[in-house]
């Protein structure tokens, strides 16, 4: 049983780690977009901060 917390928590890091890779990614691209895709890439942004959230607390 301790494994499968163990192999758990690990996901969720790998999980966190990707989260936080992909809004980096996106904001580096804010600057080049148009304002109509900018604010959809805004909205993304917030949903993985929104779910990074979620998975610290």
């Amino acid at each position: 049983m301790a494994r499968l917390i163990e192999n758990f928590r690990f996901d969720d890091i790998r999980l966190a780690d990707r989260l936080e890779a992909e809004s980096k990614e996106l904001r580096s691209r804010l600057r080049y977009e148009s304002d109509k895709e900018r604010r959809y890439i805004q909205d993304e942004i917030d949903e993985i901060e929104s779910i990074l959230c979620q998975m610290c607390c």
